[in-house]
């Protein structure tokens, strides 16, 4: 089976470009940046909503998520009974994580 070619298609009115790598860093770097506009916010998670934790599923293998869950104080508890289903993978290896507001 041969690749599919990676230029974007244009129309007058609309550019798709083949997804790619490049963002990532500056994805990678958003919640880090912002964690201080994040954390009021779930603060007011915990007013508003009566939240007293948050909690996050990541794959085991995804190391990026499981980065930024440690770098925004997520504790973590364990690996998923049963894993987590998501993306073109029926069911993974993931683990969860909590941050207690």
């Amino acid at each position: 089976m041969t690749a599919a070619p990676r230029a974007p298609i244009r129309t007058p009115r609309l550019v798709l470009e083949p997804a790619s790598h490049a963002p990532d860093g500056d994805l990678f770097q958003a919640p880090l940046a912002s964690r201080a506009e994040l954390l009021p916010w779930m603060a007011w998670a915990r007013g508003a909503l009566g939240a007293r934790r948050i909690v996050l599923h990541a794959g085991t293998e995804n190391r990026r998520s499981l980065a930024v869950a440690e770098r925004l104080g997520f504790v973590r508890d364990g690996e998923l009974e049963g894993g987590m289903t998501g993306g073109s993978v029926t069911v993974f290896p993931a683990c969860s994580h909590h941050l207690d507001l």
